[in-house]
């Protein structure tokens, strides 16, 4: 037998009260409904009532990002940091189709909130600059493909081109492989003499475009 939380006691006296004996043919049953949301869910998706939310595939991603610092104003490295991602099937928001209804917090069986947690792309320059943060940008250049993005009431831009990868950031521009992103170049673009330079912008960027490009040829 297995004991499993039924539902929440109106009144927890006794710990006893909140539990349900399962046999073994029950709890099996029951294991087996387990939407797997580390490998697929898309619950938020099929709830949407303006099918704002959608799904894209991308290739998994795990690449060495160099940790930047700048010292006596120039930009130094300082070691490497991981960043990875593991799951086929991601979420992006379509802002403008979103009217932050909650149907897909209400049913998301991981406690999420997919219109506020998940990224959310915009069509409008004017709305996307109205956003502090979680607001992203993707549109066609001459030579490929172009990505905005807001982070922390800043805009940051990545663009793959051709066999280069550039990142502009508020404080440094950057130029990377676009493949592997290692760092080909790299230069300080306003005063700064001291601090650390964050790459996960950039990063978060890579993934959300290489995912999208590939599987929502549909975007305006």
């Amino acid at each position: 037998r297995v004991p499993v939380v039924a539902r929440p006691a109106a009144k927890r006296k006794d710990f006893k009260e909140v539990l349900q004996i399962l046999e073994k043919e029950q709890a099996a049953a029951e294991a087996a409904r387990c939407l797997e949301c580390d490998l697929m869910c898309s619950l938020c998706m099929t709830v949407c009532p303006n099918r704002a939310i959608q799904v894209y595939r991308m290739d998994p991603m795990k690449v060495e990002l160099p940790e930047l610092r700048v010292e006596k104003g120039r930009i130094v490295e300082t070691g490497k940091k991981t960043f990875a991602v593991s799951q086929h099937f991601q979420i992006a928001v379509f802002a403008d189709f979103c009217n932050e209804c909650g149907n897909c917090a209400t049913f998301c069986p991981t406690a999420g909130r997919p219109y506020q947690d998940k990224p959310r792309l915009y069509r409008k320059r004017s709305e996307f600059d109205a956003e502090k943060d979680n607001a992203f940008m993707a549109m066609r250049s001459r030579k490929g493909w172009k990505m905005l993005g807001r982070f922390g009431g800043e805009t940051y831009e990545i663009a793959m081109e051709g066999r280069h990868l550039s990142y502009t950031s508020p404080l440094f521009h950057a130029v990377f492989d676009p493949d592997t992103l290692v760092l080909q170049k790299k230069k300080l673009t306003r005063g700064v003499t001291d601090g650390y330079l964050s790459l996960d912008p950039c990063a978060a960027m890579v993934a959300l475009l290489r995912g999208i490009r590939g599987s929502m040829t549909y975007l305006p």
